[in-house]
């Protein structure tokens, strides 16, 4: 999973149980949450998560 910022946009990049690529304006709420929900769906069993850069 991809998680992609710019100033105006955030981009949500899934390649795995599914594959899908979505974007969010950076103003609303609801990318985080789509980030979290992808998070949960892609590691189930994962009670942390690895963030690289």
């Amino acid at each position: 999973m991809t998680l992609k910022i710019t100033q105006q946009r955030v981009t949500l990049i899934e390649q795995g149980y599914r594959n899908v690529t979505t974007t969010y304006p950076v103003a609303i709420g609801t990318a985080k949450h789509a980030a979290q929900a992808a998070f949960k769906r892609e590691f189930p069993r994962s009670h942390q998560v690895y963030v690289g850069e």
